[in-house]
């Protein structure tokens, strides 16, 4: 790994159910890399990156409908900035 480079951060707007308000605290405790690969059958120019997401909510345990939504929406918007998601 090549540390004299800069690492860059994304900054993304995510959309949220409309079970959620500003007032929940549910939010992304944490995002972590997991790998990277490129080659075959990967196309030329493009690479796979797995990501893993934690959510937590301050005061509550979140629901399965409720991760799946918060997930659903991320995909969404990662999709509409030319992200390709599978």
């Amino acid at each position: 790994m090549n540390l004299r480079q800069p690492f860059l951060e994304l900054l993304k707007v995510i959309g949220t159910p409309k079970g959620l308000s500003k007032t929940d605290e549910t939010v992304i405790q944490d995002a972590e890399h997991l790998t990277t690969y490129s080659g075959d059958p990967i196309p030329a120019g493009k690479k796979a990156v797995s990501v893993k997401i934690k959510w937590r909510n301050a005061k509550r345990t979140l629901q399965h409908d409720e991760l799946k939504n918060l997930q659903e929406n991320m995909v969404k918007s990662l999709e509409s900035a030319g992200f390709n998601l599978r």
